[in-house]
């Protein structure tokens, strides 16, 4: 009866932890945004800084408390299960909700592609030996730091004009957030390791699936909402940018502050799919591989395709339970 309460609680918290590190991701981030534009144009290194961290707070946070719970490996299992899902089974269920996910030619969404695949199979290279060394984690923080230094050359983030605003209220507030997202990270890493402990479900299996859905869930929610106004860009926009930021940033800065060994679960069945799940990914948004064919300009998923992508999901899962 005491294992039955204690599983439902672990359910519960995994329901309700990526919930609330959602909104309070979205509390920082906005009041960050707040600060830089106010302090922008006289110390620009706060904008270079701090919005990529506030895009990666929520699984930093997991993988901090991860560390501090005495499970590592959910720091990479939670990130590279984020990933994995984001670009096969979210994606799927936006195409299938639109009816088709059609998305507009851009160079950045081209720019953003491209970093994509070459932080992924440089982050799938550094993982494979079966550790990520500070030096490791270094090369994965140089990737994304070069990515973003690109976006922020492209897009003009320097050029935001000053607000007038109240600092103490912002920083106030990106303080209390901070706190309540700790804490749902705890709960988080709590829950993961009861349902661990408590079950015949192995480590792998709860971090890269069950907490990586979790994780995943609320984000994947706004990204939903946002195929069925047909608001396609948006959504696909920030999909790739919390891919990037999941890896190599969060396993990058992880890694420079514990250094991470990577289970053969991992290297054997994980890497691969994190390969195979961003190879077709870019090959659908590319081309179309069901007929083996290559056309920059066709930025779609069909049906078709989305199946073959939840496809791949369910064979992830499968192989990992």
């Amino acid at each position: 009866m005491n294992n039955l309460f204690l599983i439902l609680t672990s359910i519960s918290g995994l329901a309700v932890g990526p919930i609330l590190i959602y909104f309070t991701s979205k509390i920082i981030l906005k009041n960050a945004e707040v600060l830089i534009n106010k302090f922008l144009i006289t110390i620009p290194i706060i904008g270079i800084l701090i919005l990529p961290l506030t895009t990666a707070l929520p699984n930093l946070f997991v993988s901090i408390a991860s560390v501090l719970k005495g499970v590592p490996e959910i720091v990479y299992l939670n990130n590279i299960g984020n990933n994995i899902a984001n670009l096969t089974l979210i994606v799927a269920i936006c195409a299938l909700v639109s009816g088709k996910f059609v998305v507009t030619k851009s160079i950045l969404i081209k720019r953003d592609s491209l970093f994509l695949l070459i932080s992924t199979i440089i982050s799938v290279l550094l993982m494979s030996d079966g550790i990520l060394t500070r030096s490791d984690g270094m090369i994965l923080v140089l990737v994304y730091s070069f990515y973003f230094l690109t976006m922020v050359r492209e897009e003009n983030i320097s050029q935001r004009k000053k607000t007038n605003t109240n600092p103490i209220k912002n920083i106030s507030l990106i303080i209390l957030a901070g706190v309540v997202m700790y804490v749902s990270a705890e709960l988080i890493v709590w829950s993961a390791k009861n349902i661990i402990f408590l079950t015949s479900l192995s480590s792998t299996f709860v971090g890269s699936v069950i907490v990586g859905l979790a994780t995943v869930l609320p984000e994947a929610s706004v990204m939903l909402l946002a195929s069925y106004k047909k608001e396609i860009n948006v959504s696909f926009s920030n999909l790739i940018g919390d891919s990037l930021a999941s890896i190599p940033l969060v396993i990058g800065i992880m890694s420079i502050l514990y250094p991470l060994k990577i289970g053969a679960k991992t290297i054997n069945i994980l890497l691969p799919f994190l390969l195979i799940s961003t190879t077709v990914f870019l090959l659908i948004i590319y081309g179309d591989p069901l007929l083996l064919r290559f056309n920059v300009k066709k930025y779609d998923i069909k049906i078709t395709e989305a199946l073959l992508l939840i496809m791949i999901y369910i064979l992830f899962m499968y192989f990992t339970f």
